[in-house]
């Protein structure tokens, strides 16, 4: 009887040790909210053994335990007879059938797929998250290679996911043995990479030391002063500064390179390669050619027979883009020295109207060439389909077509930056020229001022 007694003592103080389950939650996903609270009631009942009990005293905790919100929802469950609502066993059953309802397996496997590594997330937490949600998508046979997929996929290391596909036959434990031990040793890498950049300080020896060195004093330091400071002081290759060794003193560390796109250094001294960008850029709105002058300057005009500034091979230099015209594609060189747009007539449609000009083109070295007249084209950037028009010079020679200055800009093929240029006016003839800040030229003065200047009054 004591032994008994001493028995129930035990149990008593054992159950009331043990935290009770919380409540049921029912806000958000009431299906996941069941699964986690039916999993802590099944081992909160056999932990204080309640399970060992009849079903009226299991019921009796149920209820207990459930929460006020979840009794509303027990009241309400569809019993067939009173002995349904009494029987334990049956009470679960119906509060799982209202929680779970019937799963939408395909909805399941659209949350599993979506779900990719978070940034910091660690292997063994992705897998668990994978197998949490696999469990409601009713894979069946293809439970482990639908997970393994899903990590090939999910992974946010490129470097794991190359040597993972490198892998002829992957099974989900080898795919998770693989990614453990690519986070493991990226993990020392890392720890042993910073071991090493915490340098406390980096001094340059002297290249004629003196003969005489003091006494080394280091035993006996004081606390670095501010004059002192200098000394810690290193020349940053990752920022092109001087600061103290510490890189966490660095105005670069974790900053990402505009250059390169990798992170810990500045584009001014990344040593990769610059990038240039290809891309020509959209042209907003059709634009018409300005009003040619009687002599316009070409500098730059390719023929097959001869040529002024001939290209011979590539040179990088030299701009080339392809326009259509007509539905004709036609190479085009971008020649920001010239004052207008040229074109060989062998490339005009044949029903252009062409007018009559007195234009002649006058190229850098001085000679001419000789114009047919001007035709407005039609042309189309097939880069960006933008479409615009502009005022050609025809010209019966077979060279190059040419996009002059004043296009080239409207078409953002170049662009001129205005605050990097001085601007200087032409310059007047000698009879014209202002001498003074009155506005008065030289006939002026000489008019005005004839009793000075004249013979007599040198004489």
């Amino acid at each position: 009887m004591a032994e008994e007694q001493a028995q129930h003592v035990t149990q008593a103080t054992f159950q009331g040790n043990i935290p009770p389950p919380p409540r049921l939650e029912l806000k958000g996903n009431l299906a996941q909210n069941w699964k986690r609270w039916r999993q802590i009631w099944d081992s909160f009942e056999v932990m204080a053994r309640i399970d060992a009990n009849d079903h009226k005293y299991r019921l009796a905790s149920f209820i207990t335990y459930i929460g006020p919100e979840a009794l509303d929802i027990y009241n309400g469950l569809p019993y067939e007879s009173e002995e349904d609502k009494e029987n334990m066993d049956t009470v679960l059953t119906l509060m799982e059938r209202h929680c779970l309802g019937e799963t939408n397996v395909i909805y399941e496997r659209y949350i599993f797929n979506q779900r990719s590594q978070m940034e910091g997330e660690s292997v063994d937490t992705y897998t668990n998250t994978l197998r949490t949600l696999a469990a409601s998508c009713d894979f069946k046979t293809l439970h482990d290679e639908l997970i393994r997929d899903r990590i090939v996929c999910g992974l946010r290391d490129n470097a794991t996911r190359r040597k993972l596909l490198q892998e002829p036959k992957l099974t989900l434990k080898r795919c998770i043995d693989i990614c453990r031990a690519t986070e493991s040793t990226m993990a020392q890498v890392k720890a042993m990479s910073s071991a090493q950049e915490d340098i406390h300080a980096v001094r340059k020896k002297s290249k004629t030391p003196s003969r005489r060195q003091p006494p080394d004093k280091s035993k006996h330091s004081k606390p670095v002063n501010d004059s002192q400071q200098k000394t810690l002081m290193w020349n940053c290759k990752y920022c092109g500064k001087r600061h103290p060794p510490q890189r966490e003193q660095c105005p670069a560390y974790g900053v990402k390179c505009s250059n390169c796109g990798r992170f810990s250094h500045y584009a001014s001294v990344c040593k990769s390669k610059k990038k240039h960008s290809s891309r020509v850029h959209r042209v907003d709105d059709d634009c018409d050619e300005s009003d040619i002058d009687p002599t316009e300057e070409l500098m730059t005009i390719d023929t097959c027979e001869e040529s002024v500034n001939c290209i011979v091979g590539q040179y990088p230099t030299k701009i080339f883009t392809t326009l259509e015209v007509n539905s004709q594609p036609v190479r085009f060189q971008v020649d920001c020295g010239a004052t207008c747009n040229v074109i060989s007539k062998k490339y005009l449609p044949e029903d252009t109207d062409m007018q009559d000009t007195s234009v002649n083109l006058k190229m850098y070295n001085g000679s001419k060439l000789t114009t047919m007249g001007t035709a407005n084209l039609h042309l189309r950037n097939p880069k960006n389909s933008k479409k615009y028009h502009g005022k050609f010079v025809v010209i019966a020679e077979d060279r190059t077509p040419l996009i002059g200055s004043c296009s080239a800009q409207q078409m953002n093929f170049n662009q001129v930056l205005h605050e990097n240029i001085l601007e200087v006016s032409e310059e007047k003839p000698p009879s014209e020229k202002v001498t003074s800040s009155t506005g008065l030229t030289k006939e002026d003065i000489l008019k005005t001022y004839q009793d000075i200047f004249s013979d007599e009054a040198r004489n």
